[in-house]
């Protein structure tokens, strides 16, 4: 087991099977994946045990400016579960701002890019 889980984000946009993914990777006994904790209430599925980022916001004073506190919140995420061998985040493309990329770069997390190529699949899928 490494010191320090790997970290990872699964970047994305919506109708694209990032939920099923996120599911799928959580169910595995060694990885945990948040699902859009910076989606303003849209969650509900994958890990549990943080709040979601307006929560995070809410309970923490605002000394510090809002690209700190996202680096801040994500960095909690993956020290939430330092016994897993991997630590994710659904991050879609416009929910993360600023900060949270330039924490994931720093760190040499992973990005799994999930794309969907099929436009005809995706509108289907609304």
């Amino acid at each position: 087991m490494p010191d320090r889980p790997t970290c990872f984000a699964v970047l994305t946009k919506s109708r694209s099977g990032s939920k099923w993914l996120v599911e799928l990777l959580d169910s595995h006994e060694d990885i945990a994946v948040f699902g859009e904790l910076f989606g303003c209430g849209s969650r509900g599925y994958g890990a549990d045990g943080v709040p979601d980022f307006e929560e995070y916001v809410r309970t923490r004073r605002r000394v510090l400016p809002l690209p700190a506190l996202r680096a801040t919140y994500i960095r909690m995420l993956f020290a939430a579960r330092p016994d897993l061998g991997a630590v994710g985040v659904k991050l879609m493309y416009g929910h993360s701002g600023r900060g949270v990329f330039e924490y994931l770069t720093v760190r040499r997390a992973r990005v799994l890019h999930l794309i969907r190529t099929n436009l005809f699949d995706a509108v289907l899928s609304y």
